[in-house]
């Protein structure tokens, strides 16, 4: 049996990234086998809800000792997959806070004053999606769920419980979602318009898909919306010619442009474009589209001529200016260049910035020189143990995509990392995210030309 001392002793013998893996293996250990979430047990009295905060304090929690490494290699998920048929006692809200640790007040002014706004659409995976919520769930933010209709009854009965607990998280139910369809744009801009229209002060929105999982905490959040200063973040590509082939009508209202459904947005953007008849026409449009749901945010707010709302940019010339850095860079990092990027690091400006997309984090098989520790599954990156030390220095927001049945140590490492950072406060007071202000997002919109813009912070392509 292994101690947190000597958990310690390790990282100072091992290097920064095999030191923290080895510690985080111990901890996924103490957390998920020790309590049951993976275990061969069949009483749910030792599963997570029942066991996985014991301790009166949070603290003592996390600094309990670990037990040995013989059954993270059985993986018998078994019991997990049981989790969504479980049942709470006489107060199932009380156990679901208690028992996921819901944060039920800020963590501190600033963040009770800067309150944030999140969208997600959902089919399954009850679990994963209240850990996820746990791990970027504050009081004052506001959270939007939209449920697939074709989801189980067991499913929809688990969302409605986040609706009954938190005041805060509405549950919609919306049609049938098909993906690479309208359907997908229908359940995102269901939740926008809701979260719209709410009486509620929330300041930036975040599309989150229910296998992310934040890499930043609250307050780090906060501060670096807050050099963002109304600006969005957005990717920004040119449209694949294969997703307008059957449309009938080929005059698009707007200059279509291919993003990630991930972004961050404003609220003052987003209550300008669920007001737009423009918009309405692009939706309308998008509904002929092959997977219209990446032919959004860029194509609304990249065409600032025939679309004026904040937060607006010209698409064509970041679109061209990407293509140019990526020109100018000689030639792509290695792995020794990308560690040593990581490193170069302060407390006060503990991420740096690689390129200029930052909402999320997302490794596709067909990028060249990156590499995925766990495994590929629709050509995207689910992550393993050995991607925690990259994980963890990433200036996106949040990363995609975990599953609880493949590696799920890596998941749980980051999931206690970042909670352990906001509880931290002398820490936290130090973070700045300055560097978050030289995005080419907020430098243009400052009046800096795009020729004299960076969009990639390293003198190598970080294949980001």
């Amino acid at each position: 049996m292994l101690r947190r001392a000597t958990c310690i002793k390790l990282i100072k013998i091992f290097s920064f990234g095999t030191g923290l893996i080895l510690l985080c293996v111990f901890v996924f250990e103490f957390l998920v086998i020790k309590h049951g979430l993976f275990s061969e047990r069949t009483d749910v009295s030792t599963t997570l809800f029942a066991e996985m905060l014991q301790a009166e304090q949070q603290q003592e929690y996390w600094e309990q000792k670990v037990v040995s490494l013989g059954r993270l290699q059985r993986r018998d998920f078994s019991k997990f997959r049981a989790a969504r048929r479980w049942a709470f006692d006489s107060d199932r809200c009380a156990a679901l806070k208690e028992k996921l640790t819901f944060f039920d007040r800020p963590l501190s002014q600033e963040e009770k004053e800067y309150p944030l706004a999140y969208g997600m659409l959902v089919y399954d995976n009850a679990m994963q999606i209240y850990l996820l919520l746990s791990a970027i769930y504050q009081p004052q933010n506001a959270y939007c769920i939209a449920v697939d209709a074709k989801s189980s009854d067991q499913f929809k009965a688990d969302m409605d419980l986040l609706a009954d607990c938190f005041p805060n998280i509405f549950v919609m139910q919306i049609s049938q979602v098909e993906w690479y369809t309208y359907s997908v744009v229908r359940g995102v801009w269901n939740c926008l318009k809701y979260l719209s229209q709410l009486d509620h002060p929330w300041k930036y929105y975040q599309y989150l898909s229910g296998v992310d999982l934040p890499l930043k905490t609250n307050l780090e959040m906060v501060r670096i919306f807050k050099q963002l200063n109304g600006t969005v973040n957005t990717d920004i590509r040119s449209i694949p010619l294969d997703r307008i082939q059957r449309v009938v009508n080929k005059s698009s209202p707007l200059k279509l442009y291919k993003s990630s459904l991930s972004a961050l947005l404003s609220r003052e953007s987003i209550d300008g474009m669920t007001q737009s008849q423009k918009v309405r026409d692009l939706l309308i449009f998008a509904q002929q589209l092959d997977c219209p749901d990446e032919a959004l945010w860029a194509t609304i707010l990249g065409n600032p001529e025939e679309l004026v709302l904040p937060g607006t940019f010209n698409g064509s010339a970041f679109y061209n200016r990407t293509l140019e850095e990526q020109q100018r860079l000689p030639r792509r990092c290695g792995y020794q260049e990308k560690a040593n990027w990581i490193r170069n690091v302060t407390v006060e400006e503990p991420f740096a910035l690689r390129s200029f997309y930052i909402s999320r984090y997302q490794v596709w098989v067909f990028t060249p020189n990156t590499r995925c520790h766990g495994k590929y599954t629709h050509f995207s990156c689910v992550y393993g143990i050995l991607d925690l030390s990259e994980l963890i220095a990433r200036p996106e927001l949040v990363a995609h995509k975990f599953y609880l049945s493949v590696e799920p140590a890596c998941y749980f490492c980051i999931y206690h990392l970042v909670r352990q950072r906001a509880l931290d406060g002398e820490r936290q007071r130090l973070f700045k995210g300055q560097v978050y202000s030289q995005l080419p997002h907020v430098q243009m919109s400052r009046g800096m030309n795009p020729k004299d813009t960076k969009f990639y912070f390293t003198n190598c392509l970080m294949d980001d």
